[in-house]
């Protein structure tokens, strides 16, 4: 082959490479592509910064009294371990009246789930509890918490009715009030639009039974049975003060705390007494 001549040489000798054999020129054109690159890096950096902080942030902080009456500690507790929309502090009364009410931090929480039945509480834990409605604190009440201060009448009207305990000397169970273990119990949707039951369906579980307890005249029913012997409304909500208040007059055992239903329905419950 011919030696080349010197206009053939000229183009490539006038192109200026670097040490390392570089072409700025080809790097020019690269830049864009990589500032694009770089951008993009740093939005899905700042996404995935926001939805760390957004899932890190605690859920709804429910306050759960017991005390009073003996229950299934580990599968009842697994109801609230197993909600991932709740973060819950477990308290108990003392032997002697409603102590958990005499907590400092009562502000904190945004619902107060009460699964208890104290005999006897005191003027100054029934200020603390009525504190509750002048901040809009929601409040679940549960299955035997039904029979608590039957010598404390705001009681009733707070959660919208009263189990009463029959008089000294008297049977316990009786054809006018009493209940009834281990019941296959068929429920029935009473409000299919509010948004505790919006979307379930009638179901049965198993669980017990009370019948003879008071209703409140301004209370909402949710749920009803179809058991002869049952009470009704088996659920209902209604507000006091600022607050939401939900009964839910199942919950005894394993057997309801299992049920999915019923776990639906304390979620619910929870989500929507706290306003959410």
């Amino acid at each position: 082959m011919g030696r080349p001549t010197a206009r053939a040489r000229a183009p490539c000798s006038r192109v200026p490479f670097l040490r390392d054999g570089t072409n700025p020129a080809t790097m020019r054109h690269a830049r864009v592509p990589m500032k694009r690159f770089a951008c993009l890096c740093a939005i899905l950096g700042v996404a995935i910064l926001t939805l760390a902080a957004s899932s890190s942030q605690p859920g709804t902080a429910v306050l759960v009294i017991t005390g009073g009456h003996a229950f299934e500690a580990e599968p009842f507790f697994r109801l609230f371990r197993d909600n991932a929309a709740v973060t819950f502090t477990a308290a108990e009364h003392g032997t002697d009246s409603a102590t958990a009410w005499e907590r400092d931090d009562l502000a904190r929480f945004d619902v107060v789930v009460l699964y208890d039945m104290p005999r006897s509480i005191t003027p100054a834990q029934q200020a603390r509890m009525r504190s509750l409605f002048e901040r809009g604190t929601g409040l679940v009440v549960l299955h035997h918490a039904l029979v608590s201060f039957q010598d404390w009448p705001d009681y009733e009207r707070i959660i919208g009715g009263r189990y009463p305990e029959p008089p000294k000397g008297q049977p316990a169970i009786s054809d006018k009030v009493g209940y009834e273990h281990d019941v296959m119990v068929p429920i029935t949707i009473l409000d299919a639009a509010h948004p505790i039951t919006a979307g379930l369906k009638d179901f049965t579980i198993r669980d017990e039974i009370y019948w003879g307890f008071r209703v409140g005249g301004d209370v909402h029913p949710l749920l009803g049975t179809t058991h002869p012997k049952a009470g009704k409304p088996l659920m209902w909500t209604r507000t006091e003060g600022k607050s939401r208040v939900v009964f839910l007059q199942l919950g005894h055992d394993h057997h309801a705390f299992e049920n999915p239903n019923f776990r639906e329905l304390m979620a619910r419950s929870i989500r929507w007494a706290a306003g959410r």
